[in-house]
């Protein structure tokens, strides 16, 4: 049995409710990580990826664009990670997220994946991992040097490494 509108609605205002917390507060300072990952992941997946049930009667996301951008990358559960980070190549690749506005954040959420998959954490198959390549690569083309500079400069040490090495 398929879910109903209704009961779509229903859901994804729940995650969304528990989702947006990363509006206020960091992941590093949640004690429920976790929840609210899987309510990111949850939102997503009802919403924004592509065959989502909810695609297509959800006409503004730009809210919940932003808390899924907020809540990435997903580190808890690789599963779910795995399916939001093809998700943002995906919503990168069809121009539903625009590299132009949006580098600074998918420079950060790259590098931390990288790190994260650099110490053996499966949050992205080997695929991803080349389709997050391909959007630097679009970043760089498209998005003035200064500014990328700019927006790596203020990485953790460790991801600037692990974009610097994937690059190479």
């Amino acid at each position: 049995k398929s879910l109903s509108p209704t009961q779509g609605q229903d859901l994804l205002r729940k995650v969304y409710d528990i989702a947006k917390e990363l509006e206020t507060v960091s992941k590093s300072d949640m004690d429920h990580v976790a929840l609210v990952e899987n309510s990111v992941s949850s939102m997503a997946s009802l919403t924004l990826l592509r065959g989502s049930p909810l695609y297509d009667s959800v006409s503004d996301k730009g809210a919940l664009m932003n808390v899924f951008m907020r809540g990435l990358p997903i580190e808890e559960d690789f599963d779910e990670a795995k399916i939001c980070h093809d998700g943002l190549c995906d919503l990168v690749e069809t121009n539903i997220i625009n590299v132009q506005t949006e580098y600074r954040t998918l420079i950060r959420i790259i590098g931390k994946i990288l790190v994260l998959v650099s110490e053996g954490d499966e949050v992205a198959s080997q695929n991803t991992c080349s389709r997050l390549m391909g959007v630097i690569g679009k970043i760089q083309q498209t998005v003035d040097g200064n500014s990328i500079q700019a927006a790596f400069s203020v990485l953790e040490p460790e991801a600037q490494e692990a974009l610097v090495s994937a690059m190479q």
